[in-house]
This record gives C-alpha cells, sequence and structure tokens, in this order.
C-alpha cells in the first residue's frame, strides 16, 4: 500500500509539472512575439508617398513601364517651363518674361496650335492652323478697346474688328495680299461710313451721311478722284452729280421744291446749258 501511495503522489507531481511547463511555454512564445514585433515594424515595405516641403530641379520625368511617357522642364532660354511628349517634343510651353506671361499648345510635331498672353495692353489669344500659320487672333488694344482678326491660310490678314481712337466700331475687309478692300466705320458725326477700295488701296466708293443726317454716295476713279455723287441738298431733295476724271464738276441733276433742273458746266464751273 506504501508503494502504491508513493506512485499515485509520483504521478501528481508529473502532472503538475507537465502544466507548469506548459504554462511556461506558451509565456515565452508570447514574449518572443512582442519583443519580435518592434523589430519587425522597422522593415515595413515603403509606402509610394513622398513628401516634401521644397523641390528644386530642372527636369521631372514620369515614367511607366521602364520608359518615359511625359516630362516638365524648365524652359531653356526664358523663364518658363516646357511640358514634353514621350518623344521630347513641346506640348504646353508655359512663359515668364519681363512684360508678359503666356502659355502655349502645340501639336503633335511641335508646332504652335493655340497660344494665350498677358500683355501689357490686357489678354491675347492667337489660333493658328496645321502649317503653324497665324489665323485668328483676338487681343486688347492700347486704348483698352477689344480687337479681332482672321487671316487666310498663308497667314495674310483678311478682316479686322476693333475700335478707332474715339471708342467706336470699325471693321477692316482684306484681299488675300493683305491690302483693305473695304471698311466700316463711324463719322464724327457718330454716322455710318462705308469705304470700297480697288486692288491698290485706292479708294473706289464712298457711302455715308452727310452733317444734316442724309445719305451721301460716291463714285472715284482709279486715280482717287471723285466721278460721280449721289446726295441728298440741304432742302432733302436728291442731287446728282458727274465729274470729270480730274474731279471737277461738269453735270447736276437735281430736285428742287417745284420740279427737276439739269445743269451741264465747264470745267471751270461756268453753266453752259440748263433746264428749265
Amino acid at each position: 500500500m506504501m508503494a502504491e501511495r508513493e506512485f499515485e503522489c509520483i504521478q501528481r507531481q508529473l502532472v503538475l509539472l507537465r502544466r507548469e511547463n506548459r504554462f511556461l511555454k506558451v509565456g515565452l512564445i508570447f514574449c518572443l512575439v512582442l519583443s519580435a514585433l518592434s523589430y519587425l515594424t522597422r522593415f515595413q515595405p515603403e509606402t509610394e508617398t513622398t513628401r516634401a516641403s521644397k523641390v528644386v530641379t530642372e527636369r521631372v520625368e514620369f515614367v511607366k513601364n521602364g520608359r518615359t511617357t511625359m516630362s516638365i522642364a524648365a524652359y531653356p532660354e526664358v523663364g518658363g517651363l516646357v511640358i514634353e511628349d514621350k518623344n521630347g517634343l513641346p506640348i504646353v510651353e508655359i512663359l515668364d518674361v519681363e512684360n508678359s506671361r503666356g502659355m502655349a499648345f502645340m501639336d503633335k510635331r511641335g508646332k504652335p496650335f493655340v497660344g494665350i498672353a498677358l500683355l501689357s495692353n490686357g489678354g491675347k489669344i492667337n489660333v493658328h492652323n496645321r502649317n503653324g500659320k497665324l489665323v485668328a487672333s483676338m487681343s486688347a488694344d492700347k486704348n483698352g478697346d477689344g480687337t479681332m482678326g482672321v487671316c487666310n491660310r498663308n497667314g495674310k490678314p483678311l478682316a479686322v474688328i476693333g475700335a478707332d481712337g474715339e471708342g467706336d466700331g470699325e471693321i477692316d475687309v482684306h484681299n488675300r495680299n493683305g491690302q483693305v478692300v473695304a471698311a466700316m466705320s463711324v463719322g464724327e458725326n457718330c454716322d455710318g461710313s462705308i469705304g470700297i477700295f480697288n486692288r491698290n488701296g485706292k479708294p473706289s466708293a464712298v457711302m455715308g451721311v452727310n452733317k444734316n443726317g442724309d445719305g451721301v454716295t460716291g463714285v472715284l476713279n482709279r486715280n482717287g478722284k471723285l466721278v460721280a455723287a449721289i446726295a441728298a441738298n440741304e432742302n432733302g431733295d436728291g442731287a446728282i452729280g458727274a465729274h470729270n476724271r480730274n474731279g471737277e464738276t461738269v453735270a447736276v441733276m437735281g430736285a428742287t421744291p417745284l420740279c427737276g433742273r439739269i445743269e451741264l458746266k465747264t470745267p471751270s464751273g461756268r453753266i453752259v446749258w440748263s433746264a428749265p
């Protein structure tokens, strides 16, 4: 009996030792994990976000799959930036020079397509065709008035809409050689005026308003001399005048309160025939 009790006592002690050993193992593993956490966190992968209060560089390249897709660089000659495509051709140019700032958009060949500028007089927008020729422009002139211009495919001006020095509107139409052939403006009495010019820029016809508010039309020869005129006289009656190549009046037909009248004159102005 004594031997059996001692054996049972030994078995109970073994069971207790096993339990204590198990708790020691669990505690040891827990301590190892805690001690390793601080060490493992030091080797976490770096994030893809980089923050800096200031970056100084002359060029930034954007790369995908090992190839440059786009870049931003300092403008080589003046202050500004240029955005380039994967081939190094400019897409957008941003300039900051002494008296102006601007931005230009380029086509796939690096030629200017649209330009926006801030000049001393105000804003300006230029539009170019596929060949790089200026075909349209909108800006503010030195007086602060707006102006718009349209050019042909060769960059020659075709039409200009703007304001004169008094702030009145005016329109000029040019031929393919850039010569003004028609103009619409406002006269000194704020009345309308239209001028037609030949290919050499010489006036050929004029339509306007006289000081009384009556209409006046004049026809000129290739030398700019008035050779025919239609107008209203001071009484509001119609009158037609014919002039020789030197601009001298030789015939007049008009209306009076009672009837019509015709006069034929010499170049010096002497009446040689009239009716009635």
